[in-house]
């Protein structure tokens, strides 16, 4: 190992405790419920593990489609990048026949130049525009009962609102249950409504933070109405043995589905995973980009002379 300076030590180790004395302070799990409580937050409900005759209906009705998107790039510096993006939707039926929608684009393609932040949430918005379009195809061609899409409901209201606005019609006319499930949570609307009550170190933490060590194992959160983005309902979920908590979004024209969403993502959860029902797990990892098949994928097509081009010095550089 490369040696390391004292005073670098000394920096790390200063941090590395800074770390731990924070995390020291967080209230304790019934506190965090009493303020939650207290400031009419939301509820804290309990899911219960669905019976086979359940699933068995859910089956009958059209089964569960899940659909996820990735998105991966190879190149140098801005704009000499290629971008590749994915979306897939899996049917737990239909032989689990599968819709996949694919874009490559690059900066140097562009008629116009634009900015690297510019493209990037360009990229970001095609993203998820092309998930909406499989989610679209899903619903038409597989009709499932249940929808699972990864991440916030909120993401395609906003950067696919059209699409998102077609899903919803097809899936209110053909009584097609809406889920948005997300992993990373980065909102912080708790500590927003109960700051009042929380150490300074915690007055601007995020939900999943908040929440994690405060909910036992198949307990959820529902967010009151009004309090959180409108139009939806959301909750916040111990789905497994994992201590911190998934997001689930549910369209508010829906919210009588929510004990029974609730109820389905508690069941399709293994318990040590890590909060996700195993079906998003088998589609997210069958549409991911690695950067090996980016390599492999560009160099097969574009050859090694238009890598080796576009390759910054400093990735050349000897170990």
């Amino acid at each position: 190992m490369e040696r390391i300076s004292e005073d670098f030590k000394e920096k790390i180790k200063k941090t590395a405790e800074m770390l731990k004395n924070r995390g020291l302070k967080k209230p304790g799990g019934e506190v965090i419920r009493k303020l939650i409580k207290e400031n009419s937050v939301g509820e804290f409900l309990k899911a219960q593990k669905l019976q086979e005759k359940d699933l068995d209906k859910i089956k009958l009705e059209g089964g569960i489609a899940g659909v996820d998107g990735s998105i991966n790039s190879i190149g140098g510096v801005y704009p000499y990048l290629i971008f590749v993006k994915r979306a897939l939707g899996i049917s737990s039926e239909k032989s689990r026949e599968e819709i996949e929608l694919s874009e490559v684009d690059s900066p140097l393609l562009m008629e116009e130049q634009i900015k690297e932040e510019e493209y990037r949430a360009l990229q970001k918005k095609r993203l998820a525009e092309l998930e909406a379009e499989a989610a679209k195809q899903v619903l038409i061609k597989f009709r499932p009962k249940v929808l699972f899409l990864d991440g916030s409901l909120v993401r395609f209201k906003i950067e696919a609102k059209s699409r998102f606005d077609q899903i919803k019609d097809i899936a209110l006319k053909n009584d097609v249950v809406i889920a948005g499930l997300v992993e990373g949570i980065s909102t912080s609307v708790i500590s927003g409504s109960i700051n009042k009550g929380l150490p300074l170190e915690f007055k601007y933490a995020a939900d999943w933070e908040i929440l994690m060590g405060a909910m036992d194992v198949g307990e959820f959160l529902e967010i009151k109405s009004g309090v959180f983005k409108e139009g939806f309902r959301t909750l916040f979920m111990r789905s497994s043995l994992d201590p911190k908590p998934i997001g689930v979004d549910i369209l508010e024209e829906q919210k009588d589905f929510t004990y029974f969403i609730a109820n389905l993502v508690y069941t399709l959860t293994p318990e040590n995973g890590r909060g996700i029902p195993l079906w998003m797990d088998i589609v997210d990892k069958k549409v991911k980009i690695t950067d090996s098949f980016m390599e492999a994928v560009i160099n097969g097509f574009l050859g090694e002379d238009f890598t080796e081009i576009i390759t910054p010095k400093r990735e050349k550089r000897n170990p």
